[in-house]
């Protein structure tokens, strides 16, 4: 009997394990779903941008112009976005200022412009900057940055070296993010000069009775690392001897008694395996739970549960699974907790664009025509691609790193800083680059969002719109005499003269708005006003450009005596080009449309063709059958017949001259009919945006600059910058014996730029262009992309000799 209730204890109390084994087991498992549905949930809702910006060359003299090219891709797959029409670029000094800032037009994931380099610009290395407004809602470490150098010969000093600038930029770098004691894992370290550029050095660890533990040394570029196991108690520190001899302390990173740590290694058979080590008071802890993410773009590549044993857990991952290039692989505790964390590089497989680019010779003399064929030899019968080209002078001047869109896209835009050579590793696979490329990821990885921000992604809102139809102004409206929010408010925005430039929004409770600007170019005069019941509007526009600033840092600018020749060079072919090549208009207005934005009015009186009349009354009345005026307390009001009901509607239309609203229709019955050039009447009802209207009256000047038409007074001007006007590249061309024997001077250091190539399938496609007076070797940089996600870049040389 005895025996009997013993067994019937036992068997209870095994069930009871069994049973918490399995609510433990549901849990873990429900933890693991929640981190995917988060990271899915996220995914869908936070669509990743990446952009490129092919820049003509890397070397400015003050007064010259920058020619560019911007490709918008999809961040997971490389493929052309659509999603914003307008990027934004700049020029930012050394402390992060912007000398130029430009609005960007972009069709099919493709933009281009120019940006003169004005006289007043200090020699420095300035950086380019570009990014839409939707990638404003992440790290500005996503932005495109890339440095130049722009050298102002009128200053006697061109080389700026701030004093607080140090000799060297060190750090080490725990794999997945801290050290703990008793756990193994790699160290990285990096060691780079003022310049960004890594270098050689000896390094050390020591203890606190300064005894040397670990010697160290760079593999590539300034970077490497080693396997350490740190203790408990113990203080270490780093010294690093440079090749001059000179000693540097390295700050150490910190030592926990407890937490995680990561070890990944590649295995055989395209194998990953990524180890996890734990240390913690918790005895419980060799049967914790234990959670592996790897995505790439917040897309789910991979997820998978462990539980630790004596303090290790283990993930074996298959390549295949994985995404090309840059997956983060995230390690998370029982609460979700996102505990470690690194980059893996995955080999992209036959994604690259192979451009073929050829010239018929190596040597040109001046002036002489060059003929560049090109071609991709990797596209398919159906699939095009975009290109970008820039010949341009390689001296002394000229960094040998040169940006290329394949690199950028698959390495750099993922990585934070300054990232010396990036086509290092992409030459040759083998071991030495692969160990290159990790101590790259170790030193450099940057995470592309906040894990809280995934978990809390349904609460979160968004503070930046994609533009997916052009510009959009964001501002707050006032009142003007008592500065109170107007809250809830109807908003007009127009502009003289742009008959398709009109919007209607409405203010929300903290008096913010949003208007929509789509193809608005170059310098305009916006017109913003309130229903006439409203109070006068003060309007703030709140600055279209960032204002956050990453760690991407300029390096100082430092001219040798190697650079005297190219330096001299280029100070005379600067001030001859201005004297003699200044003539060529390369500013075009492509983009000024007369087409308003109701589209074709349902009749158009050109007032020319009939009898002119002194007054605007007896012109409506005579002329004008859809529109009736009528009398009322407050003066003279229009009216509308509908064209389809026959009925007239029986409240007042929206009235305009020259494209701006007006509410004073005593004001437009007093004005000249003799400056009007025709009159166009929308007789319908009309919606667009919030508006709703019944009918349209619609005045047009003869040169739609109101012609002398007073606006209301409450109606608020403001001169306000759009998207850039198209510009051509000017390149001269000698086609016969006079125009290669004129005696004016063609000094160009930039032989040619041009931004809308095409090619299609696996065509061959040729340019020309001519070569200037200035002798030396000539770069031909070739960018491309193709609507399948394929970038390439292809990069030759040229001399040119003298005659």
């Amino acid at each position: 009997m005895k025996q009997l209730l013993k067994y019937r204890i036992f068997l209870g109390a095994l069930t009871f394990l069994l049973l918490q084994i399995i609510h433990e087991g549901v849990a873990q498992s429900d933890t693991l779903k929640s981190i995917v549905n988060s990271l899915k949930s996220y995914s869908e809702n936070h669509f990743q941008e990446k952009i490129f910006v092919h820049i003509d060359r890397g070397v400015y003299m003050t007064g010259e112009t920058l020619w560019f090219k911007l490709y918008l891709v999809n961040a997971m797959n490389l493929k052309p976005a659509d999603l914003s029409k307008v990027a934004y670029i700049e020029i930012l000094d050394e402390n992060h200022r912007p000398v130029s800032q430009k609005k960007v037009s972009l069709k099919n994931g493709e933009g281009a412009g120019a940006i003169d380099l004005t006289n007043g610009l200090h020699s420095g290395n300035y950086i380019v900057r570009a990014y839409t407004n939707w990638m404003r809602n992440y790290s500005p470490e996503f932005f495109f940055h890339q440095s130049i150098k722009v050298i102002n010969v009128s200053e006697k000093s061109i080389s700026n070296i701030p004093a607080s600038v140090p000799e060297y930029v060190m750090g080490l770098f725990p794999e997945g993010g801290y050290l703990v004691a008793g756990i193994t894992s790699k160290l990285a370290f990096k060691v780079a000069d003022k310049q960004g550029k890594g270098v050689d050095f000896k390094g050390y660890i020591l203890d606190g009775n300064n005894d040397t533990l670990e010697r160290f040394s760079p593999l590539k570029f300034g970077m490497g690392s080693i396997t350490f196991t740190p203790k408990d108690s113990v203080k270490y520190k780093a010294l690093i001897t440079s090749q001059d001899q000179k000693k540097y302390w390295v700050e150490f990173p910190e030592v926990l008694s407890n937490g995680y740590g990561m070890r990944l290694t590649e295995e055989v058979d395209q194998k990953i395996k990524v180890d996890v080590s734990v240390r913690s008071e918790n005895k419980q802890s060799s049967y914790e739970p234990v959670y592996l993410i790897v995505h790439k773009q917040s897309t789910l590549q991979f997820a998978e549960l462990s539980f630790f044993q004596n303090g290790r857990a283990s993930f074996i991952i298959d390549k295949s699974r994985l995404a090309d290039g840059i997956n983060s692989f995230t390690v998370f505790d029982r609460s979700k907790k996102a505990v470690c964390e690194r980059l893996f590089f995955n080999y992209p497989v036959n994604d690259r664009l192979q451009l073929e680019a050829k010239t018929e010779k190596e040597f040109y003399s001046s002036r002489e025509k060059v003929e560049l064929s090109f071609s991709g030899a990797n596209l398919k019968k159906e699939e095009t691609a975009s290109l970008s080209i820039s010949v341009f002078l390689n001296d002394t001047l000229e960094d040998e790193d040169q940006y290329d869109i394949f690199t950028h896209l698959w390495l750099s835009s993922d990585l934070k800083g300054f990232i010396e050579s990036p086509e290092y590793y992409f030459q040759q696979l083998n071991k030495e680059t692969s160990d290159a490329l990790e101590n790259l990821l170790l030193t450099q990885g940057w995470r592309r969002f906040d894990w809280t921000d995934v978990f809390n992604a349904g609460d979160a809102q968004l503070s930046f719109l994609p533009e997916y139809e052009g510009h959009i102004i964001r501002g707050r409206m006032t009142d003007l005499n008592n500065k109170e929010l107007l809250k809830n408010t109807s908003l007009y925005l127009s502009s003289p003269g742009k008959p398709d430039m009109f919007s209607l929004t409405r203010s929300n409770l903290k008096g913010d708005f949003i208007l929509p600007l789509k193809d608005l170019y170059g310098l305009n005069n916006l017109v913003f006003q309130t229903d006439p019941q409203n109070p006068a509007p003060s309007i703030e526009i709140y600055n279209c450009f960032s204002q956050e600033v990453s760690k991407y840092s300029s390096a100082p600018l430092i001219l040798s005596a190697a650079h005297r020749t190219s330096l001299l060079d280029r100070r005379v072919n600067s001030s001859v080009v201005k004297v003699f090549n200044n003539k060529h208009d390369e500013s075009k207005d492509l983009f000024t449309s007369d087409k308003p934005f109701y589209g074709v009015a349902d009749k158009v009186y050109f007032l020319d063709d009939y009898t002119r009349f002194p007054k605007m009354e007896d012109v409506i009345r005579e002329y004008v059958p859809e529109v009736f005026l009528r009398k009322k307390k407050d003066g003279f009001h229009f009216l509308v017949s509908n064209n389809i009901s026959k009925k007239v509607f029986e409240d007042a239309p929206l009235t305009l001259i020259d494209g701006v609203p007006v509410f004073n229709i005593e004001k437009v019955l007093a004005f000249d009919p003799k400056k009007m050039e025709r009159l166009e009447v929308v007789a319908r009802r009309y919606f667009h945006g919030t508006l709703n209207t019944p009918g349209i009256i619609s005045y047009s000047t003869y040169k739609g600059d109101l012609s002398g038409f007073e606006l209301d007074p409450k109606a608020l001007v403001i001169e306000y910058e759009g998207l850039q006007m198209k510009r051509e590249f000017y390149s001269p061309v000698y086609n016969n014996a006079d125009a290669a024997n004129n005696r004016i001077p063609d000094f160009r250091n930039q032989l040619f730029w041009s931004s809308n190539l095409k090619l299609d399938g696996n065509k061959k496609v040729s340019v020309s262009f001519c070569t200037s007076d200035q002798k030396g070797a000539y770069t031909i940089q070739i960018n491309g992309l193709s609507i399948n996600g394929k970038a390439g870049s292809q990069r030759l040389t040229i001399g040119v000799k003298s005659k």
